[in-house]
């Protein structure tokens, strides 16, 4: 983590290429932690239904 908020002071941005380039193999779990947030709320969140299926 500290090398994303190193990367994102020095530039100003972060795109995903450059998220996958710095962690590398722990890219994709964050990814995969990421994409599966919204689903462990117990409600439902407005839209998610219509956008993921």
């Amino acid at each position: 983590m500290d090398l994303l908020q190193e990367e994102a002071h020095t530039h100003g941005d972060l795109s995903l290429k450059k998220v996958f380039a710095l962690l590398g193999e722990e890219g994709h779990a964050m990814l995969i932690l990421f994409l599966c947030l919204p689903y462990i709320f117990p409600i439902p969140v407005p839209g998610l239904s219509t956008i993921s299926g």
